[in-house]
């Protein structure tokens, strides 16, 4: 019979502990990799302090007790004095969303042992967790700066999944006089904003559109859009007649 004594932190400690590997760090272009670290203790029945290679199987659960689990790890472990280090990865890093989670360990094939242990984050995570809020003042920076380097990528993506009601996938404000909602650019000279399948772009209150006059060039030689310049480089943009149709 085995007795776990565990403890299971989302940061790993400065120095490697017994049968843990020492890892070379992170290189500063190297992406975070999707695991936890857990350290525990393995006994047998009477306490005394195991040491020898065992199969330890991790279970993430989204309740304390019964429930399914939503992943599982098996990894060979190295256990030395009764203390063992080991980490948590595959599916389970697609489970950790924010919501409180469990991870249960059985060694071997003796059956889960309990009880389940609270997974808790780091004090500088919550502000990750849904519904926190990130506050700030940093200057002309960005509170949240976001990049995906790969050719195919998302910068962010988000989504307000409910089929009924009003909401809304993103919503952006600014409370200055001179400031702007949304400022949306693109640096490689393509398009800044594209507005695809159904969807549409609409204002309820009282607003007009306005574009630079350096900025406004037809899209194709056949366009009958009409284009009315102002004094000052705006323009207030119509549908033209179509070409073959009588004024």
């Amino acid at each position: 019979m085995l007795v776990l004594g565990l403890s299971a932190s989302l940061v790993s400690a400065g120095e490697p502990g017994p049968g843990q590997a020492v890892q070379a760090p992170e290189q500063v272009n190297d992406n975070v990799q999707s695991y936890f670290p857990v350290q525990g203790r393995l006994t047998d029945a009477a306490g005394t302090p195991l040491n020898g290679d065992y199969s330890i199987t991790f279970r993430l659960y989204d309740v304390y007790s019964g429930g399914i689990a939503l992943c599982s790890d098996t990894n060979p472990v190295k256990v030395t004095k009764g203390l063992f280090n080991s980490e948590v990865w595959g599916t389970c890093s697609t489970s950790i969303q924010g919501k409180q989670l469990f991870l249960s360990i059985e060694v071997e094939s003796s059956g889960e042992l309990d009880p389940r242990q609270p997974i808790f984050a780091v004090p500088y995570a919550w502000s990750l967790r849904p519904g926190a809020s990130i506050i700030g003042s940093i200057g002309s920076g960005a509170i949240l700066h976001i990049e995906n380097n790969d050719p195919t990528g998302r910068g962010l993506r988000t989504y307000a999944t409910s089929t009924t009601g009003i909401n809304y996938g993103i919503v952006a404000a600014s409370e200055s006089l001179n400031g702007y909602g949304a400022f949306i650019y693109n640096n490689g000279g393509g398009t800044a904003l594209k507005v695809a399948g159904t969807g549409k772009i609409q204002s309820t209150a009282n607003s007009y559109v306005w574009i630079s006059g350096n900025g406004v060039r037809p899209y194709h030689q056949a366009d009958t859009t009409i284009i009315d310049m102002d004094s000052v480089g705006g323009a207030k943009i119509t549908r033209g007649q179509p070409p073959g149709c009588a004024m």
